[in-house]
């Protein structure tokens, strides 16, 4: 368990920018350590799939002729 404990600590500290202190994460209630951690990852994706788009519009269309 404390790997995973560990993992979601450094996660959350170290992805929310600064947005979360360890010491603050640590002491965190699980409940809302788990929540917090679940919505890191959901923006996560979510900004992974919008460069994702972004890069495969810039690659599909060929570059134009000056």
């Amino acid at each position: 368990y404390r790997p995973v404990l560990h993992q979601q600590l450094f996660d959350i500290a170290y992805h929310s920018q600064g947005g979360f202190p360890w010491d603050v994460v640590y002491s965190m209630p699980v409940h809302l350590r788990r929540f917090c951690y679940q919505k890191l990852v959901d923006a996560k994706k979510a900004e992974k799939e919008e460069m994702d788009k972004a890069k495969s519009k810039n690659t599909a269309r060929p570059p134009r002729r000056r």
